[in-house]
């Protein structure tokens, strides 16, 4: 029986390791959002501070100040001992100055030595190099964001490099695209730690529009139509998006705006960097997911809504993408924003 004083548990120490370069958000987003998480546990224990708080400190090679990737100088302390450091997540962040980082043979191996002493480690965008060039990543899936893809793929193929993903758990190793996403990945270690219900409460104070699981695609469909750079292809793209209950194919988008199939089909893939039939099947999926996630329909008015043939081939195509059925799908998304279901 707890007497005297109030019990106090040690804090959750996660060391956040920045480069001159740093993509600011990647450090200021999870850092704000552990934050948010430490105000709310103390405002539970009436702000006596008792709970398992986060404590994030800022470290660098060499510490001292830092110049982030847009100009701003943060202070540092020099990276911690390996062996007796003491860590429960190490984050790792991306940005501009990362090639020259993932081949400082010094960092590497003060990386090696520290990671197994962690309970987690985290990689936000970029930063996946690092970790990858220190061996962290062979053998493990890993969420890279979609301009460095092809680059850690490349050079290091050992690791399964995953661009259709906001962020990525293999075992205590967890990696995100970057920017908004490592926002997504923190709030996913803060659900670990605390449960969702702080992890939601965290993600309403940031206006998050909701609290996206790692398997949500990097680039919607909507996005990409609107980043087209022809005007003919943007508009294709776009009336997809807007009319995939009208299940479109190539060849009606084809005779729609006066193209052969065949041209259509080399236009649009050479602009969206994908074939129109994939775009269509990703544009079905997401509308799918929005429907699941936020409605009640049933699943077979929810297929036709986003433009499949049919319940059947619905779940055959989403259980093939996803590995999980729609409604196992319904019901985690459910259970994410706190609903009954």
């Amino acid at each position: 029986m707890q007497t005297g004083t109030a019990f106090i548990e040690t804090p959750r120490k996660i060391l956040v390791v920045i480069f001159d370069g740093a993509l600011l958000l990647n450090v200021a987003g999870p850092i704000e959002a552990f934050s948010l998480a430490n105000r709310e546990l103390d405002a539970r224990r009436g702000g006596s501070g008792g709970h398992a708080r986060y404590q994030t400190i800022l470290a660098s090679p060499a510490g001292g100040p830092i110049r982030t990737s847009s100009d701003i100088e943060l202070n540092t302390l020099s990276l911690p001992d390996p062996v007796s450091g003491s860590f429960d997540t190490i984050a790792l962040v991306g940005g501009m100055g990362m090639r020259a980082m993932s081949e400082n043979r010094q960092l590497i191996d003060w990386l090696r030595a520290a990671a197994p002493r962690a309970r987690r480690i985290a990689s936000f965008g970029s930063a996946a190099f690092m970790m990858a060039r220190a061996g962290l990543l062979n053998g493990k899936r890993c969420s890279a964001h979609w301009r460095i893809a092809d680059n850690l793929r490349n050079q290091f193929p050992l690791v399964e490099v995953e661009t259709e993903a906001l962020f990525v758990r293999d075992g205590h190793v967890l990696t995100a695209a970057g920017s908004i996403a490592s926002i997504d990945l923190a709030l996913n270690m803060i659900e670990e730690d605390h449960g969702k219900a702080l992890a939601l409460m965290v993600a309403r104070v940031l206006v998050m529009p909701r609290m996206r699981p790692g398997d949500q695609p990097q680039l919607s469909a909507e996005l990409r139509a609107q980043t087209a750079a022809t005007p003919r292809v943007a508009t294709a793209a776009e009336w997809i998006v807007t009319n995939i209950d009208r299940r479109p194919t190539v060849a009606s988008l084809a005779d729609r705006f006066a193209m052969s199939e065949r041209n259509f089909s080399r236009v649009f893939t050479k602009e969206m960097g994908m074939s129109p039939q994939r775009f269509i099947e990703s544009a079905r999926l997401e509308a799918a997911r929005r429907w699941l996630a936020g409605s009640s329909l049933p699943i077979d008015s929810i297929a036709r809504r986003s433009g499949y043939s049919s319940g059947e081939h619905f779940a055959q195509s989403f259980k093939k993408t996803l590995g999980t059925t729609p409604g196992d799908y319904r019901r985690e998304a459910h259970q994410r924003a706190g609903e009954p279901h």
